[in-house]
C-alpha cells in the first residue's frame, strides 16, 4: 500500500513537471521575436552623422521601402532606427547576418536602390506579423569617406 502511494505520488508529480514544461515552451513559442544586435560594421551613432544632403537621399530611399512595409503591415506599424555602417562592408554579409539571426524568416521583394543610390532588403517573421528591413546608401551617393548611412524600419520591439 504505501508503495502504491509513492508510486502515485511521483507519477502526480512527473505530470505536473510535464504540464509546466508544456506550458513554459508555448509561452516561448507566442514571444514576439526580438530586435537583433547590430551586424559587423554597424554602428549606432548618438546622433545623426550627415548632412543635409545626404539624409534628403537617406529619407528618399528610406521612404520607398516603409511605403512597402505599411502597405502591407499597415500605417504607422513600423519604427525607424538610424544606424552607421563601414563603406567597406560587403552587402550581402550584412543581410546573411541578419537572417541568420532572424531564422526562418523569408526575404520580402522591395523595389529596390534609389536610382541607384542604394540597397535594402526586408525580412518577414514565418507568421507574417513582423518585419525588419534595411535600407544603406551606397558610398557613391554619400561623398562621405568611412560610413554611410543606414536605416532599420522594423516592428520588433526592442533596440
Amino acid at each position: 500500500m504505501k508503495n502504491m502511494k509513492h508510486q502515485a505520488m511521483s507519477a502526480a508529480r512527473t505530470f505536473i513537471a510535464l504540464i509546466i514544461t508544456l506550458f513554459l515552451a508555448g509561452c516561448g513559442a507566442d514571444a514576439a521575436p526580438q530586435f537583433p544586435a547590430n551586424a559587423p560594421g554597424v554602428t549606432t551613432p548618438e546622433e545623426y552623422s550627415f548632412g543635409s544632403a545626404t539624409q534628403g537621399k537617406d529619407w528618399r530611399a528610406t521612404r520607398d521601402v516603409l511605403d512597402t512595409l505599411e502597405r502591407r503591415f499597415g500605417e504607422k506599424s513600423m519604427r525607424q532606427f538610424t544606424r552607421d555602417l563601414d563603406e567597406s562592408a560587403d552587402p550581402a554579409a550584412i543581410k546573411a547576418y541578419y537572417a541568420s539571426m532572424l531564422p526562418g524568416w523569408t526575404e520580402m521583394d522591395l523595389t529596390d536602390d534609389f536610382y541607384r543610390q542604394s540597397r535594402s532588403f526586408a525580412l518577414v517573421s514565418p507568421d507574417e506579423q513582423y518585419a525588419f528591413a534595411v535600407i544603406a546608401l551606397t558610398p557613391q551617393a554619400t561623398g562621405y569617406a568611412g560610413i554611410v548611412p543606414m536605416s532599420v524600419l522594423t516592428n520588433l520591439a526592442g533596440d
